[in-house]
């Protein structure tokens, strides 16, 4: 276990979890579609949307974040 965790190819890997990126939001739609119900579906879209891109934004900041990190060390 501690050599996975060392190996850098190993490290490379976990970046293919990003294929999943739009599965979690799923829980963000229902409960969107919960909170707005009977409101114009573009309204739920537009809402749903935004909090994609709010936490799309936080991704690449921590990424850029790790790689600012990683190129000082």
């Amino acid at each position: 276990m501690i050599y996975m965790q060392n190996n850098n190819s190993v490290k490379f890997l976990k970046f293919l979890r990003f294929v999943h990126f739009r599965e979690m939001f799923e829980p963000f739609k229902k409960l969107i579609n919960w909170i707005m119900y009977g409101s114009i579906a573009k309204k739920r879209s537009n809402v749903f949307q935004l909090i994609v891109l709010f936490f799309a934004f936080m991704l690449l900041s921590h990424i850029a974040a790790c790689a600012w990190i990683a190129l000082g060390t």
